[in-house]
């Protein structure tokens, strides 16, 4: 009954991948059924087993007769991610850019069709694809070390399949398909927590059932128990306790930063620039809590920036961005302040920089354009604006930057 419900809620969501690693799994725990009864009957239902899955791969890459039952825009999107990640790897395959940090590289390695598509801001944080993540921001040792450890449970797997019989086997191939399913999904998906958490259980016991000396649910006509001794140890508790208490803290420093931040907000007047001296001490707070969300702090920066304190926000900018130089939402809001201030020469530096982590965001350079505008400096406001019409002709950016990049 959970099984038809979940199936369901797949079918609502219109979640493809979920239908077909449904699939997947019950055609493995299918073929192993027929093998229980037959060994021709099992070589015939994995035939046609792996005929049907290269079938689908091929209808959700649009190739063959299931295109328009499998194929989804989002493959093409995914297909932006994925090059993206091969780049990043690429560009530091001994390295990786860096653990999370995928979504601060994407807009420097995206296509320039991708803004074109989907917008200038749009962004991803992530490569959709497990083992293209690891390599991209472990490097190869992190990739290699994934897949190796991926390639061992499938190997286990078959060797559990091959260890049990009867019942038994279909015991353990339900709990293999289960992680053949999980894997097929994250090499198209995201490494989500609630998750990837099962797939490492799942991988867990295929390796524990393939290890296992006797067979599941065997009884035996004599049972024997072996007692032992054990002493009681005051170290395990209190390093238990020390580590857990460690983790409590670490975890109370986190949140107080999120109940700074909304104190912060509640006592933000909107409807005037002046504010009241607790929100300025509560503010001074957030900026001095250590750990805090980096994220909260750029949002309070936008907060202060409507005060009349301007200067005190460019000041916690400025530190946002020497903790951080290629935060490309921090660069911006940085540079938006600079603007306001009418510090240009600033505002450009800036701009240049976020040019190099976002080549193809035609919003930054119209606002450059306007900066050199600002300055006097003509030639290189005509650079932006011929810059802005080389790839996005069509688009709103260009029809302001023809509109307001001439001299004046």
């Amino acid at each position: 009954l959970l099984a038809l419900c979940l199936l369901h809620e797949i079918y609502l969501s219109n979640s493809r991948q979920g239908i077909v690693a449904f699939l997947l799994a019950f055609s493995v725990l299918f073929t192993v059924g027929c093998f229980n009864r037959n060994k021709k009957l099992g070589a015939l239902a994995l035939t046609v087993s792996m005929f049907a899955g290269l079938m689908a791969v091929l209808g959700m890459l649009q190739i063959g007769f299931l295109t328009e039952f499998l194929y989804k825009g989002s493959v093409s999107i995914r297909g932006f991610y994925w090059r993206a990640g091969f780049e990043m790897f690429q560009s530091k395959p001994f390295t990786g850019i860096g653990i999370d940090r995928y979504g601060s590289y994407f807009k420097e390695f995206r296509e320039v069709e991708y803004p074109l598509r989907y917008g200038f801001d749009i962004t991803s944080t992530n490569a959709h694809s497990v083992p293209i993540q690891m390599f991209a921001t472990g490097g190869i040792l992190v990739g290699l070390s994934y897949l190796i450890l991926m390639i061992y449970i499938f190997y286990r797997g078959l060797v559990a399949l091959r260890k049990y019989t009867g019942n038994q086997r279909l015991t353990v191939a339900g709990i293999f398909s289960a992680w053949l399913a999980f894997q097929a999904q994250s090499i198209i998906s995201i490494d989500n927590i609630g998750l990837t958490i099962w797939g490492w259980i799942l991988g867990g016991i295929v390796i524990g059932l393939s290890n296992f000396e006797s067979n599941l649910g065997q009884q035996s006509s004599s049972i024997y128990t072996k007692t032992k001794n054990h002493k009681f140890l005051l170290s395990q508790p209190l390093i238990s306790g020390l580590f857990t208490l460690v983790a409590v803290l670490l975890v109370s420093v986190l949140y107080r930063g999120e109940i700074i931040t909304m104190e912060v907000k509640k006592r933000f007047n909107v409807n005037s620039s002046t504010q009241s001296s607790d929100f300025f001490q509560q503010i001074n707070t957030a900026f001095e809590t250590p750990l805090i969300e980096p994220y909260y702090k750029l949002r309070l920066v936008d907060i202060l920036a409507t005060t009349q304190y301007l200067d005190l926000a460019i000041d916690q900018i400025q530190v946002l961005n020497e903790a951080d130089p290629r935060n490309l939402d921090i660069l911006k809001v940085y540079a938006n302040l600079l603007e306001f201030s009418k510090s240009f020469d600033q505002a450009v530096e800036l701009r240049k920089q976020i040019a190099i982590y976002d080549p193809w965001d035609a919003t930054n350079y119209l606002n450059l354009g306007r900066d050199y505008k600002a300055k006097g400096d003509w030639t290189s406001m005509e650079a932006m604006r011929s810059k802005i019409i080389s790839f996005a002709p069509k688009t709103n950016e260009a029809k302001l930057a023809n509109s307001e990049l001439i001299k004046s």
